[in-house]
């Protein structure tokens, strides 16, 4: 079943990709007694990994669903062992806001523009900064989004130099 799969509201949804599937016994010619599938979860805005598995208990056809997060562990560079879950909250800071003010103010002085309004496509680190700390985050920055973490990413040095400037007002127009 499919919910809200408009473009208008993304944040409004939560999607799911199955990323793989094993099935026992593992042959080809039997038809499987047992089957586990993993999901890649974009969550909604509000939602959480809670919520979601008591959407799909209510649900009659995933009577045995059963939501385990990955649970990353690792050392920072100064050494200190961590672990952190997998449970990336969507989040969005409004374009009403100060800080969104603020970003306008500070790129119509260095770009001569106003910052698109926009949701990105991907995951940054505004999931936990926005998402779980609740910091107003904003991503802003030099380079074209679809080269963004590819093998032969690439950034205009006027782009930086511009990113620079705008990095070093954007604090200094901030309501106090």
């Amino acid at each position: 079943q499919r919910y809200g799969v408009g473009t208008d509201n993304v944040l409004q949804r939560t999607t799911a990709a199955v990323t793989s599937i094993q099935s026992w016994p593992h042959s080809k010619s039997f038809v499987p007694n047992r089957a586990i599938a993993h999901v890649t979860v974009r969550l909604a805005l509000g939602e959480t990994l809670a919520t979601l598995s008591a959407k799909l208990a209510e649900n009659q056809n995933w009577p045995e669903a059963n939501i385990i997060p990955v649970v990353y562990r690792g050392r920072s560079y100064k050494g200190r062992e961590s672990d952190w879950s997998s449970e990336h909250p969507a989040w969005e800071t409004a374009a009403n806001s100060d800080f969104f003010r603020a970003l306008e103010t500070a790129t119509a002085c260095v770009l001569g523009t106003r910052p698109a309004n926009k949701i990105w496509p991907f995951s940054t680190d505004g999931v936990f900064s926005a998402g779980m700390a609740g910091i107003p985050t904003l991503g802003i920055g030099p380079g074209h989004e679809e080269m963004a973490h590819k093998i032969d990413e690439w950034v205009e040095e006027s782009e930086l130099l511009q990113a620079l400037q705008l990095y070093t007002l954007l604090p200094s127009v901030l309501p106090d």
